[in-house]
C-alpha cells in the first residue's frame, strides 16, 4: 500500500494467506503503467518533469521485481493487471495513420540502483519488464490490460522471441472506441493458471440487455481444433498460428458491434517484443 499515491499496489483477492506451507495463494500485482506511457500527466493537464517520469519509472520496476520475489519466496501466484499494456499500438498514430508508435514511452529506460536489476540498467523499460515476466514465468498465470477499450490479445516474448505470458485486453463498458459495452469472467485452475473466460456484452445502441445469449468463450473468439479439453489460456495460443490469433481478434475485436475498425497495426501488435519497432517510423 507504500505506493497508493502513485497507482500501483499489490492484493490479495481470495484474502489473506494462512502462512507458509500453506497452499498457494493469489496475488495481484496492479502497475500504473501509465507511468510509461508518453502522455504520463498529459491525462490530467498536469505537468510531469522528466526527472519525476524517470524516478516513479525507476521505483515501479524495482517496486515489480520485489513483488514478484516476495511471490516466490512465499510459494505464491501472481495475476498482473495494468491500464496501458505494453507493445505496439494496434491504432497507429492520430496524426499519422501509417506510424508505428509504442503504448510504453520508447526512450524511457531504466536507471535505477536496485543491485538485482543492475543487469538491467540502461534498458528500455519494456525490455526490462518483458525478462522479469520471463524471468519469474513460473509464478505469473497472466496480465491484464485495457486502454485499448477492444477485445484484444498480445503474447508476451522474452529476447530470445519465446512466448512466456499472455496479455488480454479487457474491452470497456463505454462504448466511445467502437465497441459494444463488455465484461469478462475469466475461470482458473487449483493453481490460478487461467483456463478460459466468458466476454459478456450489451446492446451497441442502447447499452442495456445483458441477456445470457449476448456471451462469447475463449474458445469461440480463438477456436482451436488442437487443444485438449482443460488447457489454460497460454496452451491454447501456442497452438495457434499467427495468422488464425489474428483472425479471431478481429473478428470479435468490437465485441460484436457492427462497426469495424482497420487491420492498421493489430498484426504487429500481437506480439511484445524486448527490441524497439524501426526507428525510421514516427515514435515515441
Amino acid at each position: 500500500r507504500d505506493n497508493l499515491a502513485k497507482g500501483y499496489y499489490s492484493v490479495y483477492p481470495l484474502g489473506a494467506p494462512a502462512g507458509a506451507g500453506t497452499s498457494p495463494n493469489l496475488r495481484v500485482v496492479t502497475l500504473n503503467s501509465v507511468i510509461f506511457n508518453p502522455n504520463y500527466g498529459g491525462f490530467t493537464g498536469t505537468c510531469v518533469s522528466p526527472s519525476v517520469r524517470q524516478d516513479d519509472a525507476n521505483g515501479q520496476i524495482e517496486w515489480l521485481r520485489g513483488e514478484l520475489q516476495a511471490a516466490r519466496d512465499a510459494g505464491h501466484k501472481v495475476l498482473i493487471a495494468m491500464h496501458v499494456p505494453p507493445g505496439v499500438n494496434g491504432y497507429g498514430s492520430w496524426h499519422n495513420p501509417d506510424a508505428i508508435v509504442t503504448n510504453w514511452k520508447r526512450k524511457l529506460d531504466y536507471t535505477g540502483s536496485d543491485a538485482k536489476l543492475a543487469i538491467y540498467r540502461g534498458q528500455w523499460v519494456q525490455k526490462v519488464y518483458l525478462q522479469l515476466v520471463a524471468e519469474y514465468a513460473d509464478e505469473i498465470v497472466g496480465t491484464l490490460s485495457s486502454h485499448t477499450h477492444l477485445n484484444g490479445i498480445r503474447r508476451l516474448r522474452d529476447c530470445s522471441g519465446k512466448m512466456t505470458e499472455l496479455d488480454l485486453s479487457i474491452p470497456a463498458v463505454t462504448t466511445d472506441h467502437g465497441s459494444n459495452p463488455a465484461l469478462k469472467l475469466f475461470s482458473y485452475d487449483s493453481g490460478f493458471e487461467l483456463t478460459g473466460n466468458n466476454t459478456h456484452y450489451a446492446s451497441e445502441a442502447t447499452g442495456k440487455d445483458w441477456v445470457p445469449a449476448n456471451v462469447f468463450s475463449f474458445a469461440d473468439n480463438y477456436p482451436c481444433a488442437r487443444c485438449q479439453s482443460g488447457d489454460n489460456l497460454i496452451k491454447r495460443v501456442a497452438a495457434l498460428s499467427s495468422d488464425a490469433l489474428l483472425g479471431g481478434m478481429m473478428k470479435f475485436l468490437t465485441v460484436g458491434r457492427s462497426q469495424t475498425n482497420s487491420l492498421r497495426h493489430y498484426k504487429r501488435a500481437l506480439d511484445v517484443e524486448c527490441e524497439l519497432p524501426p526507428l525510421s517510423t514516427i515514435g515515441n
